[in-house]
């Protein structure tokens, strides 16, 4: 943080109003009706803050972004990069789903891969395990316009996994439904064999 806090009140509403500086540009963040964050944030305080800038009068403004205050010491490389964005579910907020997701994928070992090998290598799609991961926390090289089209590398693998498993299960039915129509026949009774001759 390299400026101080504005701290306004306007039609009711309070704002703070900060000026973060990374050596290469700075940007003005404004959090409204949380002006008891002033404590916390100090000029020479260290922000992370994750949102989507809007081009205001004057520069960049990011409000009410999502942010993690990092200790002096603390490397905030395990937060750069793209941040996936969830929907809140119920009482989860977006922030402790990421978490939730987090922990899952980091507890859950390598995860085993439906679709043959052979077939994902040649469509040239990553593994499951690899496009799950992705999703979740995309690498800093893919382009954003992928992630937002969601046509990345791990969602398109993703969304060919769902119809490939689709399109197999719905052909183990038509296999089944014809099994199942062979194996009955019609009994046709001699009454009726007499009528139709």
């Amino acid at each position: 943080i390299e400026a101080g806090q504005d701290r306004t009140a306007n039609r009711g509403i309070e704002r703070l109003t900060l000026i973060l500086d990374d050596g290469r540009g700075a940007l003005r963040v404004v959090f409204y009706s949380r002006s008891y964050l002033a404590e916390h944030m100090k000029v020479g305080a260290r922000l992370l803050v994750h949102g989507v800038p809007k081009r205001v009068r004057g520069g960049l403004e990011l409000a009410s972004p999502e942010f993690d205050l990092l200790r002096e010491e603390e490397d905030p490389s395990p937060y750069l990069g793209w941040l996936p964005v969830y929907e809140r579910l119920g009482p989860l907020t977006p922030r402790r789903v990421r978490t939730v997701i987090s922990e899952a994928l980091s507890g859950c070992g390598v995860l085993d891969d439906p679709i043959p090998g052979d077939l994902v290598k040649g469509l040239g799609f990553p593994s499951r395990d690899a496009a799950l991961r992705a999703v979740h926390r995309p690498p800093a090289s893919v382009p954003s316009e992928q992630l937002v089209s969601r046509r990345s590398p791990g969602h398109r693998r993703l969304a060919f996994d769902e119809f490939f498993l689709l399109e197999l299960a719905m052909a183990i039915k038509r296999s089944r439904m014809r099994a199942e129509s062979r194996e009955q026949g019609y009994e046709i009774s001699e009454a009726l064999r007499q009528r139709l001759a």
